[in-house]
């Protein structure tokens, strides 16, 4: 089925917003999941964060320093290996 969603900055408010770079969501702030490869400035804002670590390299690292960013911030960390799912 179809969920409302829509880009940053259109009208409306939906619960899925839709941004890159670093641009605020509008409303409220439950979910981040973050695709990009940096914690966005305002990671802060949301109560959930999810962030998934492809296995390659490059993408690995960043994975890891953002991990690095979020411990040293305080969040709750868990990890969920979905490689032999």
């Amino acid at each position: 089925s179809f969920i409302p969603h829509e880009i940053i900055g259109d009208n409306s408010n939906p619960s899925i917003q839709i941004g890159y770079g670093n641009q605020r969501p509008v409303g409220t702030s439950d979910i981040l999941f973050n695709l990009a490869s940096t914690v966005p400035i305002f990671a802060n804002e949301f109560n959930r964060i999810i962030e998934i670590a492809p296995e390659e390299p490059t993408w690995q690292n960043s994975a890891r320093q953002n991990f690095r960013y979020y411990k040293s911030q305080g969040y709750e960390m868990n990890s969920h290996d979905l490689k032999n799912k």
